[in-house]
């Protein structure tokens, strides 16, 4: 599970720095829409965190037990998570993708 994170991590860090370096000009909301997509994307793939582990578990295990609370830890992670980068960004006054 360590390796399979460490993998996300890596393509995750490989994907974002190639689509600045590529597209240096995007937006602030380019960057947030990208940002956006990206998440989608990659919650597809179900990458093993805890909250998803625990999703995947209740949905195997127990189908009649499913419980919101896994998905709302993940959403609330990728709502902070691209706030803070909306913030910083303004407080910098430049889009992520300025070089």
């Amino acid at each position: 599970m360590v390796l399979w994170f460490s993998i996300a991590t890596i393509a995750g860090f490989f994907t974002v720095f190639q689509v600045r370096q590529n597209a240096a000009g995007l937006s602030l909301g380019q960057w947030a829409v990208f940002v956006v997509a990206l998440a989608v994307a990659a919650s597809f793939v179900w990458l093993p965190s805890g909250a998803t582990v625990t999703a995947l578990r209740e949905a195997a295990y127990f189908p009649t037990y499913q419980h919101a609370h896994p998905i709302v830890v993940i959403a609330t992670w990728t709502t902070a998570l691209l706030v803070a980068m909306l913030l910083v960004s303004h407080r910098l006054g430049r889009s992520p993708g300025d070089p």
